[in-house]
């Protein structure tokens, strides 16, 4: 290329360059007093707003001030007319209370004056049951004893054509018939004509006691035979009295219920020393619901009763 069409080149760009700078420089200023003038509008506006603010709180805030009093007082009246009302509303409630309450203690007065009453009445009767009570208490031991009485009796009359028959040897394998018949023919010494017409109902060993005297705990056990005839069994039992009373180790005896049976054994052994000291006659008789013991001396008619 030619010298000089270099040189026009460079230089050309050297003017645009320098046009190009002092073109932004005047489009910086003209930005730079664009936002002078709107800071300064900025600054305008404020100001007067500022001053319309001023203006409008000094004018109306009487008005304000009379409204929000008013208001207030408002508020408070509605609150003092609520709380009254709510007072009386209370105080209505609590009266109807009350008077409830009021009428329970008068029914819980005459409750307690009616109760007094009753226990004044109760009190009484306790103290004519106390006054009473010895006496019906002996009236009603009187009546146990009397209905125990009857009930002994009554089991006596039961067992009235039953005897007991004491020390009889007892055999394996035995007949208890054949034992009674032989026990009367020989022990009794009853006739042989008037064994055949005695007729048994029933005969049978009697189980060992659970409690027995050591004298008799190997004895025989007992025989108890129940006669048809009531006179057979008093035959028998009067001929055993008079052959076997105190001369024997069999003996024959009436059968009574438990507690005679136990007051029985009792007086056997009293009958035995009197017996063996005082050398007189003995005979234990069963009087109503009791057993007595009696004895009699040689001089003597009567029996007289030693033990009950």
């Amino acid at each position: 290329m030619p010298p000089r069409l270099k040189k026009t080149n460079a230089e050309s760009i050297k003017s645009y360059m320098t046009r190009s700078s002092a073109t932004k420089k005047v489009i910086v200023e003209k930005n730079s007093q664009t936002k002078e003038k709107e800071d300064d509008m900025s600054v305008s506006e404020n100001e007067n707003r500022n001053d319309s603010k001023t203006y409008v709180t000094s004018t109306e805030m009487g008005q304000i001030t009379e409204t929000i009093v008013s208001k207030f007082k408002n508020v408070e009246d509605l609150i003092e007319n609520r709380v009254c009302s709510k007072i009386e509303e209370l105080k209505t409630e609590m009266k109807v209370e009350i008077r409830g309450i009021q009428n329970e203690i008068l029914q819980i007065k005459e409750t307690v004056k009616e109760n007094e009453k009753k226990i004044i009445g109760n009190e009484e009767k306790i103290k004519c049951i106390e006054e009473t009570l010895p006496q019906n208490q002996n009236n009603l031991l009187k009546k146990i004893k009397l209905l125990e009485e009857e009930i002994l009796v009554k089991e006596i009359h039961d067992r009235k054509r039953n005897l007991l028959i004491y020390g009889v040897k007892e055999e394996k394998e035995e007949n208890i018939q054949e034992v009674v018949t032989h026990f009367l023919l020989t022990s009794l010494e009853l006739s042989k004509e008037e064994v055949m017409k005695i007729k048994l109902c029933a005969a049978h060993r009697l189980r060992k006691p659970a409690y027995q005297n050591p004298r008799t705990e190997n004895a025989p056990r007992a025989i108890i035979i129940v006669l048809i005839e009531q006179c057979h069994r008093d035959r028998i039992l009067n001929v055993a009295q008079e052959k076997l009373n105190g001369r024997s180790k069999m003996s024959v005896r009436s059968d009574l219920p438990a507690t005679l049976k136990k007051k029985r054994a009792q007086l056997v052994q009293k009958a035995f020393e009197i017996r063996k000291n005082e050398h007189l006659k003995t005979r234990i008789r069963v009087v109503k619901a009791d057993v007595w013991l009696e004895v009699k001396g040689k001089s003597d008619i009567d029996w007289n009763r030693r033990y009950n």
